[in-house]
Order: structure tokens, then sequence, then C-alpha cells
């Protein structure tokens, strides 16, 4: 992996560090670009990988109008208290894992402040009572300080599942009993019938919510992210909507991806409170109606 800077970064240190991961009807990757349009983010440098598809398209954004869109691009606030990797290209077959130990190396390396993971997740096997709700789940992995956004969960009245190694069990003060109790040290990496590398939990001591499979289906790479970090003991946060494959009329998760960028806001405080113009959409979205594309690529 290569960091190839387009200007100069605030420091990375003082900065919350947030991927978007690539999952179902890519609502995280939609909600990062309202966020990156409407904050008018600073593109400042954009990440190489080998495990990524290639390619290189128009600007996705008014504002950065000056540079090509790149597979993995990088975006820092004018205060650079927040940096987003933004994806424009999925990972390659049986690369997730290795995609995934790139990031949590670029997160290392340049000593980012805090780590919070977003992506969606099937909504056909979430439970109900979620559903009904926020249709949003979060968790703590490795006893995250990020203080704030443990603050406006509980406010937002947001369940946060814990997700721990067991060397940790004896730092915890507080009783487990509305928590998730996940042993990830025996975790493993498997090659399933379908000839691609997933996380095999067949071996996770499981407690209080038999339902744990249901939160993480078509969610990318976001389980090697978490089992990475828990085997690292990096502390970091996970955000997971869950959404379905499109729409039924409009054929793209822009409703979701609204949705989700107006919670994040919330929890993250990403928008300074004078902005009351709402969302801007990004140039790159031009292609999400089904009639902007050209019918004769088809044909």
């Amino acid at each position: 992996m290569f960091f190839k800077t387009d200007v100069q970064s605030k420091p990375f240190s003082g900065s919350t560090l947030i991927i978007p991961v690539v999952s179902i009807g890519n609502v995280p990757q939609l909600a990062a670009d309202l966020i990156i349009a409407t904050e008018k983010m600073q593109r400042v440098g954009t990440i190489d990988s080998c495990y990524v598809y290639s390619f290189s398209s128009e600007p996705a954004y008014e504002h950065c109008s000056n540079y090509p869109t790149a597979p993995i691009e990088v975006y820092q606030n004018i205060e650079g208290s927040y940096t987003i990797i933004q994806f424009r290209s999925p990972c390659l077959k049986n690369q997730k894992k290795f995609l995934a130990a790139q990031l949590i190396d670029f997160y290392k390396e340049h000593c980012f402040k805090d780590l919070v993971f977003l992506a969606s997740s099937n909504a056909s096997f979430a439970d109900d009572s979620v559903l009904s709700g926020s249709k949003i789940k979060a968790f703590d992995i490795c006893n995250a300080k990020n203080s704030e956004l443990l603050k406006n969960l509980e406010r937002c009245e947001i369940p946060i599942t814990k997700i721990y190694n067991k060397s940790d069990l004896s730092q915890l003060s507080c009783a487990r009993d509305n928590s998730l109790d996940l042993d990830f040290n025996n975790i493993s990496l498997s090659h399933n019938p379908n000839n691609y590398v997933d996380l095999d939990f067949s071996n996770k001591n499981l407690s209080h919510n038999p339902n744990y499979f249901a939160d993480f289906i078509n969610s990318g790479f976001i389980k090697h992210l978490i089992k990475i970090s828990i085997d690292q003991n990096i502390p970091a946060n996970a955000i997971i909507m869950f959404a379905n494959e499109g729409g039924k009329f409009t054929f793209n998760n822009i409703p979701e991806a609204i949705t989700f960028a107006s919670l994040v806001n919330t929890l993250l405080n990403l928008l300074p409170p004078s902005n009351t113009t709402g969302w801007t959409k990004p140039l790159s979205w031009k292609w999400l109606h089904v009639d902007n594309i050209p019918q004769n690529m088809f044909y």
C-alpha cells in the first residue's frame, strides 16, 4: 500500500479516522459522499492498493473538480478533526483480509486519534426490534475511549455491544448482563465452498444474542477489520445500518444513505451547527438514476 498525498493535511494524530466499508447497497459510501460534499472536505491524498480494482473516472465532487476519481481516496475536514477513507472500488476476490490489514496499518502508521468503521448489513436477516427502531447497531471494540460517540449513542438510545478479548475481562468492572460476550481468539480464516475467504465464526463463544450472525451479513470486510483490531488490541467503534439492496422504485439506496449520514453526523458532530442548508448531492450521484445512464452502453 502506498499513500500518495495531494495536499498537506492537518496532523492525523488529532484526527478520527472513519472507514466506510463497501457493503450492501453501498450505503456507507453514499453516506460518506453526502458528508464529503456537504462539508466540502479536502482530498488530501489517495491510497494505492493491489487488493482493489483499478480504475479512474471523472471527478466525484464539484469542490474537487481538479481531481479524477481514484479507487481509494482520503478526505479531511478543514479543522483536521475527521478523516474519511472513501472507496470507489470493491475489494478483489479472496483479498478482504489483506485490504483490512493495510487499512489498519495506515491507521497505526499515521497515529490517528480514534477509529470508526461504518458498514451496512442485510436487513432481511435483522431482528424486528432493530428494524422497527433506528435500524442501527453500534459496537465498542477493545474498550474504545471515544467518549463523545458513546455519549451520543446513549442519547440516541442506540445500544452498544462490546466486543473484547478474554484477557480484558479482568479490567471490566461492570456487569455483562446486557452485552454480548464474544471470544474472537478462536476465529480463523477458512475457504468456504464458493472459494472466497471469510471469517469462520463456528468456534465463537456466544451468549445473550443468538442472532449475532445477522449483524454482519453482506457487510464486506468489516469482520476482518474487527478481527485485526482485536488481535492487535486496537480500540475502535463500528456503526452498522441495516438496509436492503436498492429500492422498489428508486433502484438505489439514496434514502438509506441520507438516514445513515444524518445519524453519523449526529453521533460524531461532523458538520458545523451553522449548516442549515441540508445535504449536498455529489456529482457522482447523477449515475445513480437509471434514466441518466447512457443506454447505448447496453446495445
